[in-house]
Parts: structure tokens; C-alpha cells; sequence
């Protein structure tokens, strides 16, 4: 029985070997993608930044546009040199608006890899939790069978006692099981 007993110990303590390693590499796992989060997040925000400075560039450019076309409009030459200008204003717009379009798409799809990143942190989270409830639980039976062995140690090794405790051992044995 003691053998029986040992035996059960050693099941535990290697289950609970194996679900500590789990754990701990969930943890190692979940720091990686809140670093690489918060790596993301950071170049979103320049993203961001960067895109509120073409927007304001492309703001300049438009009024400095309406300037150069009143101006064109006023003059009484009308010259081809308000309309060159014009044209490299007009340009220059349009670069800036597909450099704000590519920039706001890039930061779209940052912001969603962080979204996917934050969903995974909380799903390892709650697999970390899961396991370490696990863990407790499992400790929670060796310390028991454990004290259970020393217990029946201590106890003197009459026939009838050792069968009453072998088969209240084997009760919760399948009680755990």
C-alpha cells in the first residue's frame, strides 16, 4: 500500500512538474507579445503624429493653391508662370494625399495587429490562471495523500487498521481520480 501510495506522490509531483513548466513558459510567452504590444503601440502613436503633419502640410498646400489661383485669376497677363505654380502645388497634393492614405492604412493595420496581440495576452492569461488553479488543486492532493502516508506510518500495523485504511485510501484515491 505505502508502495500504492509513493507511487501516487511521484504522479503528482510530475504533474505538477509539467503544469509549472506550462505555466512558466505561458508567462515568457505573454511577456513577448506585451513587448512586442507596446512596441506596436508606440509606432502606431508616430504613425499617428506623422499623419496629423501631412495633414496639416496638405492643409497649407491647398490654401497656398487658393492663393495662387486668385492670384491667377487677378492678373490681367495670365502668364505661364502662376500656372506652373499651380501645377507643382497641385502635385505636390496629390503626393502628400497618397503618403496620408498609405500612412493611415499602415497605422490600421498596427492597430489591428495590437488588438490581435492584446486578445492573445488575455486568452494567455486565462490559461495562465487556469493552470496555477491547477496547480494548487494538485498540490492540494499530494499534500493530502502525503499526510495520509504518515499518518498510517505512525500508526501501529494491525491487519484490520492497514485493510480500513487501504480502503479508505483507495476511496479517495478515486474520488481524486
Amino acid at each position: 500500500w505505502a508502495d500504492t501510495a509513493q507511487s501516487r506522490i511521484a504522479e503528482i509531483e510530475a504533474e505538477l512538474s509539467t503544469v509549472t513548466e506550462e505555466r512558466d513558459g505561458l508567462n515568457g510567452r505573454l511577456q513577448e507579445m506585451e513587448s512586442s504590444a507596446k512596441a506596436a503601440e508606440q509606432n502606431s502613436e508616430a504613425n499617428e503624429s506623422e499623419s496629423v503633419n501631412l495633414k496639416e502640410q496638405v492643409a497649407a498646400l491647398t490654401l497656398e493653391r487658393d492663393n495662387l489661383r486668385s492670384q491667377l485669376n487677378e492678373s490681367s497677363s495670365g502668364g505661364e508662370e502662376p500656372k506652373s505654380m499651380n501645377e507643382e502645388s497641385q502635385a505636390m497634393i496629390g503626393k502628400l494625399q497618397e503618403q496620408n492614405a498609405s500612412l493611415t492604412s499602415e497605422r490600421d493595420g498596427l492597430q489591428s495587429n495590437l488588438n490581435d496581440f492584446q486578445q492573445w495576452a488575455d486568452t494567455a492569461q486565462s490559461r495562465i490562471a487556469e493552470i496555477e488553479a491547477e496547480l494548487s488543486k494538485v498540490t492540494h492532493e499530494r499534500d493530502a495523500v502525503q499526510a495520509s502516508l504518515e499518518e498510517m506510518k505512525a500508526l501501529p500495523a494491525t491487519d484490520s487498521f492497514v485493510i480500513k485504511q487501504s480502503e479508505e485510501l483507495m476511496r479517495k484515491d478515486e474520488e481524486i481520480n
